[in-house]
């Protein structure tokens, strides 16, 4: 709601600011390079995220990654209304996108990897072949250690 009334243009440009003053500098150079071994292995590489998709097509086109699939804010004559187009990306529905994008692009679930932080993308992590918790918060070091899924620290 925060956005309502603001242009797409503008909000564009808000998000190559907030990509140049604040997540580039929060990228984790270790990150980068798991990113680049993934693109070596002949990975595909897609961005899934709850964060609306302008704000982040900047860190995507930075990490040169093949897809983005995120939240996308409703627009009107040019103005943003406040509200999120369904599918909502967050919880479970992040593993039926995962699913879908899987079989609209012929891709296996189970040599597809997927990383997270949080607890909160449990379902996007059993859905794929290789699960993996990057700076996972508690209840996902937890999960991780109870399913055996490798925990990397990149800090």
């Amino acid at each position: 709601r925060y956005y309502e009334g603001f242009s797409e243009d503008r909000l564009i440009e808000l998000a190559e600011d907030m990509f140049d003053d604040v997540i580039k500098k929060a990228i984790y150079p270790k990150a980068q390079d798991l990113i680049d071994e993934a693109r070596r292995a002949g990975c595909r590489i897609v961005l899934v995220t709850g964060a609306l998709d302008f704000t982040m097509r900047p860190l995507a086109r930075y990490l040169n990654a093949d897809d983005l699939i995120a939240n996308k804010m409703q627009f009107v004559g040019g103005r943003a209304t406040g509200k999120v187009i369904p599918p909502i990306i967050e919880g479970a529905n992040k593993a039926n996108v995962i699913r879908e994008y899987c079989e609209k692009h012929d891709l296996s679930l189970l040599h597809s990897h997927a990383y997270s932080d949080s607890a909160s993308d449990y379902a996007m992590l059993t859905a794929v072949g290789r699960p993996t918790a990057v700076n996972p918060d508690l209840r996902l070091r937890a999960l991780a250690r109870g399913y055996n899924w490798p925990v990397l620290d990149l800090r």
